[in-house]
This record gives structure tokens, C-alpha cells and sequence, in this order.
């Protein structure tokens, strides 16, 4: 069964990942369309998934037309694709785990877990943490290998022409075509991160 689902509003990543990695039903073969993130309205971003659990978002330029959401899902079955869960997430619909007392064991937990993730980078010196989000339980880091080389971002970028955006494109890639729990999406590097 093929279906379609589109939203006119930026959807949030955070609610996106949380479906991917967690709400996908096994019955789902394939996913695949262009994508209007809350995290950077103006840039279009690809998203594919397939049933092995593999799945990628990749930036591609600023949007032209207007932008919007659009989905196309092919599943096993018709009643493997819920559409309405795929909808509510493309409309911004993030869960209120706040709401009632596992919503409230969620949040300690996730934010206990976004702590010793981002301590996890901060023990790798070729990662940098850019900021984190206990509530969403985003983490935006890259690896850079400024600390590790002790080596400057400039000079990566000038004097062994090192594209770091890149590097961390192919790295995400390589990490969500594992599929699991784990769903790294590439975001626009910080001015100040990126000078």
C-alpha cells in the first residue's frame, strides 16, 4: 500500500526522530520525501527511510517554492503505514510527556541520558558539543579534531582543504544506515563553530 501525507507548517525534528527510532511499524517498507524542520525553516532538507531500519537526512539548499512537507510511505499493508501518526508529526505534534507521571519518569530519565551522552563527546577529543536540549534530548556536536590534532579549524579548511561539513555528512550517514536508536540528522554548522 502507498500512501502520501504533507503538512504546510515546519515540523519538529525532535518529533520526527522520536517516530523514526521508535514508532515506525515493521510493516513499513520505504519512506521518502522533502522536509521543512523547525531547527532551519529556510533550508530544504531529504529524508529516506527503508525497512531495515536505515534511514538518512541530508540538507539540500534553501527552498525556491514555498515550503512545505511531503511524504510518500509504501508499507506491507495499509493499516502498517498510520498515517495518522505520520500526519500528527508532520503538523509539529510532539507528545506531552509531561502530562502524567511516565511522562515525568521520561523526562528525568532523558535528561540523565543527554548528560552522559554529552559527557560521552566531551571525553572524545575529536567531537565537539555545540549545545544540547534535555527536554528533546537533541544533541548537536560534530567532529572537528581540533582538540585531538590540536590543529585549528582554519587551518583544516585552508591548508589541507578539509571540508568538515562533509566529513560529518559521510559520518552520519555511515551511523544511521545502522539503523537502531540512534538518528543523527546534519544541521547548518554555528557561525561561530564554522569561522
Amino acid at each position: 500500500s502507498a500512501m502520501f501525507a504533507s503538512a504546510d507548517a515546519p515540523l519538529s525534528l525532535a518529533a520526527l526522530q522520536d517516530v523514526v527510532t521508535t514508532a515506525i511499524p515493521d510493516g513499513m517498507v520505504r519512506m521518502k520525501g522533502m522536509l521543512w524542520l523547525d531547527l532551519e525553516p529556510r533550508t530544504k532538507f531529504i529524508f529516506q527511510y527503508s525497512g531495515r531500519r536505515r534511514y538518512s537526512i541530508v540538507r539540500d539548499g534553501e527552498w525556491v517554492t514555498n515550503p512545505s512537507s511531503q511524504l510518500a510511505m509504501i508499507a506491507r499493508r495499509k493499516s502498517d503505514c498510520r498515517l495518522d501518526d505520520v500526519l500528527a508529526t508532520l503538523n509539529g505534534a510532539v507528545i506531552d510527556r509531561q502530562a502524567d507521571k511516565a511522562g515525568a519518569e521520561h523526562a528525568a530519565a532523558m535528561k540523565k541520558l543527554v548528560a552522559h551522552d554529552v559527557a560521552l563527546i566531551n571525553k572524545d577529543t575529536r567531537f565537539d558539543v555545540v549545545r544540547s536540549n534535555d527536554e528533546t534530548g537533541e544533541i548537536l556536536f560534530r567532529l572537528t579534531g581540533v582538540r585531538y590534532y590540536k590543529i585549528t579549524l582554519e587551518a583544516l579548511r585552508y591548508t589541507h582543504a578539509i571540508d568538515l561539513n562533509v566529513v560529518n555528512q559521510s559520518l552520519l550517514t555511515l551511523v544511521n544506515f545502522q539503523g537502531g536508536s540512534t538518528f543523527f540528522t546534519a544541521t547548518e554548522v554555528p557561525a561561530a563553530l564554522n569561522a
